[in-house]
């Protein structure tokens, strides 16, 4: 049986944070803690305000040759979210996954949204 849902940063800091250190520890150089902590806080923010939540949010860890990361998706809200959009945070996190030289890919295909 699972255990019951928890709240994102219960789950994820403390893995995310050792992953990070471990990294660093085998010598690579191109993440910054402080780039994840901001990214993760943007995914969170739009996860908020266009997730439906009637819909589980799907986390996962993916690989592609030499890179590892996380893969976010979950369904659209079916009405746009009353609040405007800045359009700044998807943009702020592309900057900063090159800034680490790694990639976000974005798919929208109908009615999902996965990065």
């Amino acid at each position: 049986m699972l255990d019951p849902p928890a709240h994102f940063s219960t789950v994820f800091e403390e893995p995310l944070t050792e992953m990070v250190e471990t990294l660093q520890q085998r010598g690579f150089g191109l993440v910054s803690g402080q780039y994840v902590r901001r990214i993760l806080d943007n995914i969170t923010s739009n996860l908020v305000k266009y997730a439906d939540p009637c819909s589980d949010i799907l986390v996962r860890f993916v690989q592609e040759e030499d890179r590892a990361g996380l893969c976010f998706e979950n369904r659209v809200l079916p009405v746009p979210a009353s609040s405007e959009s800045t359009k700044v945070g998807l943009p702020s996190i592309e900057t900063m996954m090159e800034k680490m030289q790694g990639i976000c890919r974005i798919e929208q295909p109908e009615g999902i949204f996965r990065m």
